[in-house]
C-alpha cells in the first residue's frame, strides 16, 4: 500500500513538474512571438542605411536569448514526456502479456502499443528535410566559415535558418494560440503597411528618412517589403472571408486592415506581390462557390481591392500628389478603365448576393461554373507567359515589342537576379 501511494505521489510530482515547463515554454514562445511580429518589423538603429544587418542581427540574438532561456524547460519537459511514455508502454505491455497469458494466446506483437508512434505531420516532414538539406549544404561546402551565419550584411547561413526550424518545432508542440496574440501581429502589420502606401506618396514617418522609391515603409528594400507583405496580409484577409469578425468592430477593423494590405501590395512596386495576390484571390474565389457567406465575402473584398485602386487613380488626377513608384502590374490596375470596370463589376455582383441572400437564395451552380472557369482561364494564362518566354528564350525578338520584356525573357537578371540563383542551384 505504502509502495503504490509513493509511487502515486511520484508519478503526481513528475505531472505538476512537465506542466510547469510546458506553461514555462508556452509563455516565452508569447514573448518571443510578440517581438517577431510587433517590435520586428520596426525595428532599425540608423535608418534605412543598415536596416537589412539591423533586423538579421536582431533576429539572432532573439533567437539565441529563447534558446539560452528555453533549454532548461525544453530538456526538463521532454525527459518527463519520455519518462511518461516508457510508464505507459511497460504499463501496456504488462496488461498485453496478462491478456494473452488468460485467454492462452502465444506469440505475436503487442497491439496496444500502436497509440504510441510519433506522429509527423506533412509540414514537420517538410521542416525535417529542410533541416536535412541544410546540414547538407553546409557539410559539404567550401566555405563553412562564411556559410555558418551567413555573408556579412546577409546573415542567412546555417545557424539562422536551423533557428527557423527550432522556432518552428517549439511553436508547433508547446504554443497554445491565442486570438490576441494574432490581432497584435494584425495591428502592428496594419501599421506598416499603412506606412508602406504613405511612403509612395512622399509622406516618411518612423524617424525614417527617404533614400528612394527602392525602399519601403520600415522593412527596407522593395523585395523584402514584398516578402513580408505576402507572407502576413493574407490571415487578416482570410479572417474577413471565413467571416471570423462577428462583432461590428472587429468587422470594421479587419475591412480596414484587408483594404490598407491590399493597397500597400498595389503600391510596394514588385510584380511578384501582386502574381501572388492574384492567385490567393483566385483560390478564394475557387473555394467560394459552394458557401453564399464566403463568396459575398470575396466580393466585399473585391470591391475593397478594386475601389482602392480607383481611389489611387482619382488622386492622381484631381490633385497633385503622385506615386513616386510603381510596377508594370501596378500601373496596370491603377489605370482608370481598368480600376474603374472591375469596381462596377464587383459592386453589382454584391448587390446581387446580397439581394439573393434577402431572399434566401443562392446561385450555387452558376457560381461553380464562374470559379472552374476562372481557374482554367488562370492556368491558360501561366502556361501561355510559360511558352512565350521559352520562345522569347530560345529565340530572342520572337515577340516583336514585347521582347524586351522582362517576364519574356529568362536570363540570370530575370527576377531580380532569381534567373542566377535557380541557374546555380540547377548546376549544383
Amino acid at each position: 500500500m505504502g509502495a503504490r501511494k509513493t509511487e502515486g505521489s511520484r508519478k503526481l510530482w513528475g505531472e505538476n513538474l512537465r506542466r510547469l515547463s510546458e506553461t514555462i515554454l508556452d509563455y516565452g514562445i508569447c514573448v518571443y512571438l510578440i517581438l517577431m511580429l510587433a517590435v520586428f518589423p520596426f525595428y532599425n538603429r540608423e535608418g534605412y542605411s543598415h536596416i537589412g544587418t539591423d533586423k538579421a542581427v536582431f533576429f539572432c540574438k532573439a533567437g539565441a536569448g529563447l534558446g539560452k532561456i528555453m533549454v532548461i524547460p525544453l530538456a526538463l519537459c521532454l525527459a518527463l514526456r519520455l519518462v511518461d511514455f516508457c510508464r505507459k508502454r511497460a504499463a501496456l505491455q504488462k496488461a498485453a502479456v496478462l491478456q494473452k497469458s488468460v485467454s492462452g494466446e502465444t506469440g505475436g506483437s503487442f497491439g496496444g502499443l500502436r497509440g504510441f508512434r510519433i506522429k509527423i505531420s506533412p509540414v514537420d516532414a517538410f521542416a525535417l528535410l529542410y533541416c536535412a538539406a541544410l546540414l547538407l549544404s553546409y557539410a559539404f561546402t567550401d566555405f563553412r566559415e562564411t556559410a555558418l551565419w551567413g555573408e556579412r550584411g546577409w546573415y542567412m547561413g546555417l545557424m539562422p535558418q536551423l533557428m527557423l526550424v527550432g522556432i518552428y518545432a517549439l511553436v508547433s508542440r508547446f504554443w497554445k494560440p491565442r486570438k490576441w496574440l494574432l490581432y497584435i501581429a494584425l495591428f502592428a502589420s496594419g501599421a506598416v503597411f499603412l506606412m508602406g502606401c504613405m511612403n509612395r506618396f512622399g509622406i516618411y514617418s518612423f524617424g525614417l528618412e527617404s533614400v528612394g522609391p527602392g525602399y519601403i515603409s520600415t522593412i527596407g528594400n522593395i523585395n523584402w517589403y514584398c516578402g513580408y507583405a505576402v507572407s502576413v496580409v493574407f490571415a487578416g484577409a482570410v479572417l474577413f472571408w471565413l467571416g471570423e469578425g462577428t462583432k461590428l468592430r472587429q468587422k470594421a477593423f479587419l475591412m480596414i486592415y484587408t483594404a490598407v494590405g491590399y493597397l500597400s501590395l498595389i503600391l510596394q512596386g514588385s510584380d511578384s506581390g501582386l502574381i501572388t495576390l492574384a492567385v490567393v484571390l483566385l483560390i478564394m474565389f475557387f473555394l467560394s462557390a459552394g458557401d453564399a457567406g464566403r463568396m459575398r465575402a470575396f466580393w466585399q473584398e473585391m470591391v475593397l481591392l478594386w475601389g482602392g485602386c480607383l481611389i489611387l487613380f482619382l488622386s492622381g488626377r484631381l490633385t497633385s500628389a503622385g506615386i513616386n513608384y510603381r510596377g508594370t502590374l501596378a500601373g496596370i490596375c491603377i489605370r482608370g478603365p481598368v480600376c474603374s470596370i472591375m469596381t462596377i463589376v464587383s459592386i453589382i455582383v454584391l448587390i446581387l448576393l446580397e439581394t439573393d441572400g434577402k431572399k434566401g437564395r443562392y446561385r450555387e451552380r452558376l457560381f461553380c461554373v464562374l470559379t472552374r472557369a476562372a481557374v482554367l482561364a488562370g492556368a491558360a494564362a501561366v502556361l501561355g507567359i510559360l511558352l512565350l518566354a521559352a520562345a522569347n528564350t530560345l529565340r530572342p525578338g520572337i515577340l516583336g515589342r514585347w521582347s524586351g520584356k522582362a517576364i519574356f525573357t529568362f536570363n540570370t537578371s530575370w527576377g531580380s537576379s532569381r534567373g542566377a540563383t535557380w541557374s546555380s542551384g540547377w548546376k549544383c
